[in-house]
């Protein structure tokens, strides 16, 4: 139940304050959250406790994705100890965004280079000097060494 509600709010609760997203209007959708939760519960939580409740979970649910993702991609270690998925965790995990658990991936992650309007593949700035390694670097302005 406390996933549905969240799920429904989530634009609100899990949005950065903006001037459309204040604090007051997070604060409101947490309250609902809590009116519904304890609706069916037998057990009356006020809203710092529905929080933190979320927020612990939201963060062991993380922590097991990173420890698979970490397991997946171990060098030499065989094959991972894959983790069971309670349903809950699996919403959960839906909620968040990918990249909050399995990081960004961009052309310095190992993913191909994006493609130019002319369709060819854009060619990386090297990083590293191709001429004389001891020459001294140019200075653009700033002050002398």
């Amino acid at each position: 139940m406390l996933l549905q509600e969240v799920d429904e709010r989530r634009k609100v609760i899990m949005g950065a304050l903006s001037p459309r997203i204040t604090a007051k209007a997070k604060d409101n959708e947490w309250k609902a959250v809590t009116e519904a939760v304890n609706s069916i519960s037998r057990v009356s939580r006020d809203v710092l406790e529905i929080r933190k409740k979320f927020r612990t979970f939201r963060s062991e649910v993380k922590k097991k994705a990173a420890k698979e993702k970490s397991e997946r991609e171990v060098t030499g270690g065989g094959i991972p100890d894959t983790k069971e998925w309670k349903p809950t965790e699996e919403a959960l995990l839906a909620l968040n965004e990918t990249e909050a658990i399995e990081g960004h991936s961009g052309p310095f992650e190992n993913e191909p280079l994006p493609s130019t309007s002319a369709g060819s593949v854009a060619t990386p700035i090297p990083l590293t000097r191709t001429h004389d390694e001891h020459a001294p670097l140019p200075n653009f302005g700033g002050r002398s060494r």
